[in-house]
C-alpha cells in the first residue's frame, strides 16, 4: 500500500509541474514550453512503443490521422493555452516575485 501512496503522491507532483513550470520559466515562451513538454513524453514513450511495436504496426493511417488531431486539439492547444495564461496572469501582478 505504502508504493501506491508514493506513486500516487509523483503523480500529483508532476501534474502540478503543469502549472508551475510556466512561471519558474517566465522569458521563454508558451510555444516553447509546450514544444519542450511534448518532446519530453514522446521520448518517454518511445520504449513503451517499442515494447507494443505489434499493435501499433496493426494501426491504420486513419487512426494515426485521428490520434494526431486529438493530440493537437486536446493536449498540444490545451498546455499552449495554459502556459500562456498562467505566464499572462503573473507577469503583471505582484506575485511575480515569488517564482524568480
Amino acid at each position: 500500500m505504502l508504493i501506491g501512496v508514493l506513486f500516487a503522491l509523483a503523480a500529483g507532483l508532476m501534474w502540478g509541474l503543469v502549472f508551475v513550470g510556466p512561471l519558474l520559466l517566465p522569458d521563454y515562451p508558451a510555444a516553447l514550453h509546450t514544444f519542450g513538454r511534448y518532446l519530453a513524453f514522446g521520448l518517454i514513450a518511445l520504449p513503451l512503443a517499442f515494447v507494443d511495436r505489434a499493435e501499433i504496426r496493426r494501426l491504420t493511417r486513419t487512426d494515426w490521422a485521428v490520434a494526431l488531431k486529438l493530440a493537437a486539439i486536446g493536449n498540444v492547444l490545451y498546455y499552449l493555452f495554459l502556459s500562456s495564461a498562467i505566464q499572462g496572469v503573473f507577469r503583471g501582478s505582484n506575485w511575480s516575485h515569488l517564482w524568480r
